[in-house]
């Protein structure tokens, strides 16, 4: 026990532990700039969608066919108009003719109904994590959500909590990039003696050096 323990402290000497940055709660922010790695925040407000105002942009749909269509809750802001208060839309797309992913319903809202609906979307397999967003009270990735068959209830997306918005579910990376770039790993040694044996002997066998082998 007590060698073990005397190991255990001589092994935890050559380690640090890093310092984390403490992250800042982001919410909307019609200016925000980056100062020493910190992102600042200025005349934000917090997002309640409950409080906000919802519309239809499909005005000339009848009652029979709304119930017939998967309605899409959407929420939007342009920074560009201020004036204009932060809204959500509500879009009806036909499931007959979408894909069956969330991200396919945004694409043909977008492409076929209103083009200034603004997201992002990369590689739709659920890698790369453009797409990320809030759906049905769930952050997740629009190209991995499913679309709800059951049209009696509306879908809702929206923008990431607890980020900037830059405009309708575009939301401000910079302050989760810069905490990425600083997370290390809890225990780090001081000197990096294993990558330099392991350098060592990868160039001895390059040359053709081996060690000799006992017997």
């Amino acid at each position: 026990m007590f060698l073990r323990n005397k190991l255990l402290s001589s092994t935890l000497r050559n380690f640090k532990v890093t310092k984390f940055i403490k992250p800042t709660t982001l919410k909307f922010s019609t200016n925000h700039e980056i100062a020493e790695g910190v992102a600042l925040q200025h005349k934000f407000d917090t997002l309640k969608v409950s409080d906000i105002d919802r519309e239809e942009f499909q005005k000339n749909l009848t009652e029979e066919q709304k119930r017939q269509m998967k309605r899409f809750d959407i929420f939007r802001f342009n920074p560009e108009n201020l004036d204009a208060p932060k809204k959500v839309m509500s879009y009806y797309v036909d499931l007959k003719e979408c894909g069956p992913m969330v991200l396919d319903a945004l694409i043909q809202i977008k492409d076929e109904m209103d083009h200034s609906l603004t997201f992002r979307r990369s590689c739709r397999e659920g890698i790369c994590g453009s797409c990320s967003m809030n759906i049905d009270g769930r952050n997740t990735l629009a190209c991995l959500s499913y679309i709800d068959t059951d049209v009696s209830k509306p879908s809702k997306v929206n923008p990431l909590p607890y980020f900037t918005v830059l405009k309708d579910l575009v939301v401000d990376m910079t302050n989760f990039y810069i905490q990425y770039k600083a997370i290390h790993p809890v225990l780090m040694r001081k000197t990096a003696k294993v990558i330099i044996l392991i350098n060592n002997t990868l160039e001895r066998r390059t040359k053709g050096i081996f060690p000799e082998r006992r017997r």
